[in-house]
């Protein structure tokens, strides 16, 4: 940690000591008025928000593959898989949710109080003019605000979760007419959720997607409610932070700083609701654009690279996939994405990239560190750069130089995804650790040393060696297994005929030999065969593998979203590699 960063951490420890010692007060004027929220939609129909008010209305709630206990109102506290309420009496920045596990994954009740599913709700009511969706809007956001005062309980402790929810808030009430009474103690929650937001904003290792959020926090409450005091303060903070980090968390190339794609949704989602309330944040929105674009196969699937919670601004239906359809198939936020150019790093030209002959589109971002090769029905994606953001590398993942695979739309080579940030210990890290991935291990080590469920002690640095275009190939190697084994792994992947490509691995540098592993993991419900000296994958997909390592295949995991696991297959290739060795692997689709 820098020492910029220690003094900024020193004086929010001391900010907090004030705040707990003597609470602020927030006073608003006694006509605050209605919320003004711009007109925006959630996603779905008016069937989709139908169904969601009558499963409220019931005391049905479920995210994450849990189920809250049916209630009239929720229980705000309330984890419901290990059935224990996080405490209610204690200054919010006290709870150690982080490492505590007692009373589960904190996902959980944050998910709930971010009240994202009172969006489709207030829509329904507004939309049909029905009383009761209107009735539910007021009982639950006045139970909210009555069991949850300014600065008490879990649901004040993280200024991401803060954001979210005022964003949510200042939505629905701007639909639904709380009355002068409602609107006022309204007014004062949010006005606390504005003096949280600005007082301790996250900044130097955490100024990744939660200084976004936080952001949007501030511009939502002080554009909506504009007779707050601070309101027009905190707006302009808001914008100004929102502006800065549009072009800082969205690189030159398009690819979110970040290193996982769901992420970088998130976060565009955030900068364009941004703009729809004034701030300037879609300069790199062509190239961002650009970029899933590349990604994203012919059903609108894209590669699960990195970190994915399921985190968004709008809500929309739980049937859409994890991996999330196009902008212009899924936003409520509006379609125009004019450029305009913000700060002094220039984006780069949409038509920079490379292209490749014989019908390959061959695209090639240095900045993110990605490759992506469309080949008819065949998507495949290599990843060669960072780790992830900042120092800490949050949401990224132990992947380097691995590769994603899909087939007539449908993901075949895949990441193993998520399942939980908070309390899940060791399978935490095994998530998002090398072997989990679609890449080569040495000694079983990590690439990069976690540190924690967010950190990591030491990263691998990865280069693009060589590259062409016609007939494409891309060589990248990382370090980061020098400094323990004393080599490099070096992956080349290159065309090898008409629907067919090669992987070739190496390692670089003195000793060895080496035990090393090379695994593909397969989408659930994958068949994996050997059959006539060659691996039979799917259907279609065919692998001839050539070298000194031995193949079996494995049971694995694979957690298609935030909470659940289903099993899967790895196809392993290991034994031990010198630095003489080079292992091959030839993929090529059947007819």
């Amino acid at each position: 940690m820098s020492v910029p960063e220690m003094a900024f951490r020193a004086l929010d420890a001391a900010r907090l000591v004030q705040d707990k010692r003597q609470p602020p007060r927030f006073d608003v004027p006694a006509e605050i008025g209605r919320p003004a929220f711009p007109p925006l939609k959630p996603g779905g129909t008016v069937a989709d928000w139908r169904a969601v008010y009558e499963a409220a209305g019931a005391g049905k709630l479920a995210w994450f593959g849990v189920s809250w206990p049916d209630a009239a109102l929720p229980d705000w506290h309330l984890d419901p898989s290990s059935g224990r309420s996080w405490p209610v009496d204690v200054f919010g920045p006290d709870i150690g949710y982080r490492h505590d596990g007692t009373y589960g994954d904190v996902k959980l009740v944050w998910e709930l109080n971010r009240l994202q599913y009172l969006q489709p709700i207030a829509a329904l009511a507004h939309a049909t003019g029905e009383a009761g969706p209107a009735d539910l809007i007021r009982r639950h956001i006045a139970d909210w605000i009555e069991r949850n005062p300014p600065f008490l309980g879990i649901n004040w402790s993280s200024g991401i979760e803060l954001s979210l929810r005022a964003v949510s808030l200042t939505f629905a009430a701007s639909l639904v007419d709380l009355g002068d009474r409602l609107n006022g103690e309204l007014g004062k929650s949010l006005a606390a959720h504005g003096y949280f937001l600005a007082r301790y904003p996250s900044r130097y290792s955490s100024a990744n997607n939660h200084a976004v959020a936080e952001a949007l926090g501030l511009i939502a409450i002080g554009t909506a409610l504009p007779r707050l005091p601070h309101a027009a303060e905190w707006a302009r903070q808001g914008r100004t932070i929102l502006e800065r980090e549009s072009h800082r968390q969205i690189l030159a190339d398009g690819v979110g700083a970040e290193q996982a794609v769901a992420y970088q949704r998130f976060t565009m989602e955030m900068l364009a609701v941004g703009a729809e309330l004034g701030a300037e944040t879609k300069s790199r929105f062509p190239q961002a654009e650009a970029f899933l674009d590349a990604i994203t196969d012919a059903a609108g699937n894209t590669p699960r690279i990195g970190d994915d919670d399921d985190a968004l601004v709008l809500w929309r239906p739980s049937s859409s996939p994890s991996s999330f359809p196009r902008r212009r198939e899924s936003s409520g936020v509006s379609d125009s994405m004019e450029q305009s150019h913000v700060g002094a790093d220039t984006p780069l030209p949409l038509d920079s990239r490379l292209r490749g002959n014989d019908g390959v589109k061959f695209d090639h971002f240095p900045q993110g560190g990605y490759t992506a090769v469309r080949d008819g029905p065949m998507l495949l994606v290599f990843d060669h750069g960072p780790l992830g953001y900042l120092s800490i590398a949050a949401h990224g993942h132990a992947d380097a130089l691995s590769i994603w695979l899909h087939v007539d739309g449908k993901p075949l080579l895949v990441d193993a995804g998520t399942w939980r940030y908070h309390g899940a210990g060791k399978t935490r890290d095994a998530f998002r650790g090398t072997a989990a991935h679609n890449t080569l291990t040495v000694a079983g080590a990590d690439q990069s040393e976690i540190a924690g469920p967010f950190n990591w002690s030491r990263k691998a640095a990865s280069r693009v060696v060589s590259m062409t275009g016609a007939p494409w190939s891309v060589e990248a190697e990382h370090d980061g297994y020098r400094k323990r084994f004393g080599c490099l792994h070096r992956r080349r992947i290159e065309a090898a005929g008409p629907l067919a490509f090669s992987v070739t691995d190496r390692l670089i540098g003195e000793g060895g030999p080496w035990p090393a592993s090379a695994g593909f993991l397969v989408a659930p419900g994958t068949e994996i065969r050997y059959e006539d000296d060659t691996w039979r994958i799917g259907d279609r997909l065919r692998l001839n593998y050539s070298g000194p390592l031995e193949a079996e295949i494995r049971d694995a995991e694979y957690s298609p979203s935030m909470g659940l696991i289903e099993p899967t297959l790895r196809l392993v290739f290991s034994g031990t590699m010198s630095s003489a060795g080079v292992s091959r692997f030839a993929f090529s689709l059947a007819g």
